[in-house]
Parts: C-alpha cells; sequence; structure tokens
C-alpha cells in the first residue's frame, strides 16, 4: 500500500521512526508536491492536519508491506480524528479543519515548518 506522510512521519521527524524499517517492510518512493490540499496545525497541538482545499503540501511517498507497521499508524492517526483518503498516489489521513481554532501553514512543508523553530514542544 502507498502510504502518503506530511507531518510527524516524516524523514527528520519525531514519529518516522514508524517508517524507519527494513526495506521489505517499507520502502521510500518520493518526495512530492501534492495540489488540493492545504496544511494546518490546530492550535496547541505539536502536529499538523491537512484537508481538501486550494493548496499544496509535501508529501512523502512510502511503499507499505507490513501489516503491523500500518496497524501502528492507524492507532497513532485515527484516535485523534483523521479520516482515510485514498486518490491516484495512495492513501492520505485527513482531518477536518473545524473541529478546532487552525493556524494554516502556507507552504505545506511541515519540515520546513519544524526546523524553523515554529513548533517550541516537539
Amino acid at each position: 500500500m502507498k502510504l502518503l506522510v506530511y507531518g510527524t512521519l516524516r524523514k527528520g521527524c519525531p514519529n518516522h521512526f514508524y517508517l524507519n524499517r527494513p526495506k521489505e517492510e517499507v520502502k521510500y518512493l518520493e518526495t512530492y508536491t501534492m495540489h488540493g490540499f492545504y496544511m494546518y496545525r490546530s492550535k496547541g497541538v505539536i502536529y499538523p492536519s491537512v484537508h481538501h482545499g486550494k493548496g499544496n503540501i509535501v508529501v512523502e511517498i512510502y511503499d507499505i508491506q507490513s501489516i503491523p507497521v500500518l496497524f501502528n499508524i492507524c492507532e497513532l492517526e485515527l484516535p485523534y480524528g483523521y479520516n482515510i483518503y485514498r486518490n491516484e498516489l495512495g492513501t492520505i489521513f485527513t482531518r477536518n479543519p473545524y473541529l478546532t481554532s487552525i493556524e494554516k501553514i502556507p507552504h505545506g512543508d511541515w519540515v520546513k515548518y519544524y526546523r524553523g523553530g515554529n513548533v517550541s514542544t516537539m
């Protein structure tokens, strides 16, 4: 299954260890700028969300062959109100921005935002 990750699962972020597995289980394919989504951060939390809209987000695409890895990622995302969305590129977790107050991340790149010192409690 192809999984599109955009936040704390990306390389250089705290939850990337979920994807740092042998290539038989998880294979990095590419980094891609995806159209039709915008990125935001809910006030008071240390992770981003994306939702359909005008904008671009930067994702890393992984080919996941391990059921336990997929299960762990679902356990990480689904309890926090994320939904599974599939398109021609793969599967991505989205979240309704109207559940919380939001801060838009206009460039759509969580790693850039994170490394820029915008997340003080990560």
